[in-house]
């Protein structure tokens, strides 16, 4: 039934999004406990901002990835989903990125500020002076990579047409980056089976965007010498 055809595809797509998410929630909750702890008892100050910030790290790097693999296929995704389904799910899914790493980041320099007890101004620009600095940094750079990238409808909207491929593609280049962030320094990261997932994740993306290379795959095989 056509009806059926074109329910099935969606439905399919939205368990595998939320299955994507189950590792990660449960690394989560196995680092942080019951996460209403943290409104009863006392704790160090920025604790909750801490444990949220990591949460939302954690969604926003599956769903960073989710959004760059339905971008790398606009064709196959438009056959499962619809043209303009496709597309506003795109729109809608990528908007949602943006403000879960948005979030991720207010969430982290709020809870730092209130651990310090004072503004944590030093995570609000790159900084590459030692490990941890480094790293966070990385976050950083993936987020204003991102937000590049969404920069897309501001140059349309411009007229600034030529520019607009490129930067959309960034979006790609900021799930590497904030990967890197997070295995390098997050807690819940150490968990094999997420970091599993993480790097199962980088290898199929990788995959994409090799076969988007004119020719696909088959143009990185070597080519036999003539004799």
């Amino acid at each position: 039934m056509p009806l059926l055809d074109s329910i099935a595809p969606r439905r399919g797509l939205a368990v595998a999004w939320l299955a994507s998410l189950a590792l990660p929630v449960a690394a989560w909750l196995d680092q942080t406990g019951n996460p209403l702890f943290y409104f009863r008892y006392p704790m160090p100050s920025g604790q909750a901002w801490f444990v949220a910030a990591k949460l939302l790290g954690l969604v926003g790097l599956v769903m960073l990835w989710w959004q760059a693999m339905l971008g790398l296929f606009p064709q196959a995704s438009a056959r499962w989903l619809g043209a303009q389904r496709r597309l506003n799910l795109h729109r809608a899914h990528g908007l949602l990125v943006v403000l879960t790493m948005l979030a991720h980041a207010a969430c982290f320099v709020t809870a730092a500020s209130l651990r310090s007890g004072h503004v944590a101004t030093q995570y609000l620009w790159p900084n590459w002076e030692g490990y941890y600095n480094t790293r966070v940094s990385l976050g950083l750079l993936g987020l204003l990579v991102l937000l590049a990238a969404v920069a897309q409808p501001l140059l349309l909207w411009a007229r600034r047409r030529l520019m607009v491929p490129l930067l959309h593609a960034f979006g790609v280049l900021a799930f590497y980056l904030v990967a890197w962030h997070g295995l390098s320094i997050g807690s819940e990261t150490r968990f094999p089976p997420l970091q599993g997932q993480i790097l199962l994740m980088a290898a199929l993306l990788t995959a994409a965007l090799l076969s988007r290379l004119p020719g696909g795959l088959a143009a990185l095989r070597p080519r036999p010498q003539p004799a």
